[in-house]
Formats: C-alpha cells, structure tokens, sequence
C-alpha cells in the first residue's frame, strides 16, 4: 500500500531524480567514463520505459534551477545526493551547477559539506 500518496506521486519522484542525476552528469557539457559507468550501475534493473525515459531526459538542457523548482519540500538533500552521486565535482561547470542547485534548494553550506563528506566527493565550500 501506498498510503496517501499514489503512482502518480511515485512517478514524478523517479522523474524527478532521474533529472537531478542526468542534468549532474550533464552539467560540464559531457559524461566522462566514471560518470557514464555510474549512471549505466543505477540504471542497470530498467526496462524499455526506463531507456525512453533517459533519452528523452538526454535530450533536454541540463538546469539546476527547474530541479530545484520541481523539487518537494522534504525531499531536497535526496535530490542534492542523487545529483552528487552522479558525478564526482572536478571542474568548474559541476561545481557551479551543484552550487546553484543546493542555493536554490535551499541548502546550507554545511549541510552541503556534510553531503559531499559522506559521500567522499570533494566539496564545494571550504
């Protein structure tokens, strides 16, 4: 049981985190090799619909700031994870994006910090 909350509910999450994790990858212009073998981990159980459903998500242009518009309250340092587990920051562009992500969130530095500390990624704040 769902509970309160339906399919329609449970849909537009995963959309919603496939965004946050494609546009991440997507943020410097290019998947790099660790970031394509990250997403290929996560996607590896998807059917026919999960493969449309990227493509379709290729297509568009990555944008920290309609993630963060899309974003339910009570869910934003999923969708900050799901963005950080998708690349590791090691240029200016993904810093950037992840810096305008967690801004429009409404993430703290610390919080942020915190993230990236647990996940062993570089951080972004100092």
């Amino acid at each position: 049981p769902l509970g309160s909350r339906g399919l329609g509910d449970v849909y537009k999450r995963q959309q919603l985190m496939l965004r946050a994790t494609l546009y991440a990858a997507r943020a410097d212009g290019d998947i790099d090799p660790d970031e394509k073998a990250k997403l290929m981990d996560a996607m590896r159980d998807g059917g026919p619909e999960d493969l449309q459903a990227i493509q379709q998500v290729l297509r568009e242009t990555p944008d920290a700031t309609a993630i963060a518009d899309a974003t339910p309250v009570g869910v934003e340092t999923q969708v900050y994870t799901m963005s950080l587990n998708a690349i590791s920051p090691d240029n200016r562009a993904e810093a950037e994006y992840l810096h305008t992500l967690a801004q429009r969130l409404g993430l703290s530095t610390s919080t942020v910090n915190a993230l990236h500390d647990s996940l062993a990624v570089p951080r972004i704040y100092q």
